[in-house]
């Protein structure tokens, strides 16, 4: 696949968007923000082909991180489309970003609404510790790079699933064959 793009309004739009869906959710917050557009973006490139907004990511220590998600929803903030809303003094440091606008469907097709909805689907309800724990389980790419690198778009072509019992019987028997 060809060089991926970012598209900076778009990616404003799928910030909008999913605050919008997880408003309901308490549990919703910046580590589910940012795994929900991470998986938007990858899943769109295994699935779609091409990724929904082509923001760069990276490896932090709980999973991958969108490069350009804290400026780009402060941003947000300052024009008055999202609110950040703080912690309780004494609450371990988590933020919600509260939306104050409907976001611009018409940025995304339908295949690329449908699969954003799956992701924040399978986030819903789960804590941020959980959440953090499957993206290092099922991003190959976040497992191939070093700390604070970028998580290259093609690694979401990578299975992290374990082999089935056939491949690994396959595997066996090719082992033997070739004296390994």
């Amino acid at each position: 696949m060809a060089d991926v793009l970012f598209q900076r309004q778009k990616f404003r739009q799928l910030i909008l968007y999913i605050a919008e869906r997880t408003a309901d959710d308490p549990s919703f917050e910046d580590t589910h923000l940012n795994k929900a557009l991470y998986w938007s973006d990858f899943d769109g490139y295994r699935r779609l082909g091409h990724p929904v907004t082509g923001a760069r990511y990276f490896k932090l220590q709980f999973g991958p991180a969108a490069k350009p998600l804290l400026p780009i929803r402060d941003e947000l903030a300052d024009d008055g489309l999202v609110e950040i809303q703080e912690p309780p003094p004494g609450q371990p440091r988590t933020r919600k970003t509260i939306p104050r606008q409907s976001a611009d469907r018409s940025l995304f097709s339908e295949d690329e609404l449908r699969l954003i909805d799956e992701v924040i689907e399978r986030l819903r309800g789960q804590t941020a510790g959980r959440v953090s724990e499957t993206a290092h389980d099922e991003s190959a790419g976040w497992n191939l790079v070093d700390m604070y690198d970028d998580i290259p778009y093609r690694t979401a072509l990578i299975s992290s699933d374990p082999p089935s019992e056939e491949t690994l019987a396959k595997g066996r028997e090719l082992a033997a064959r070739l004296g390994w």
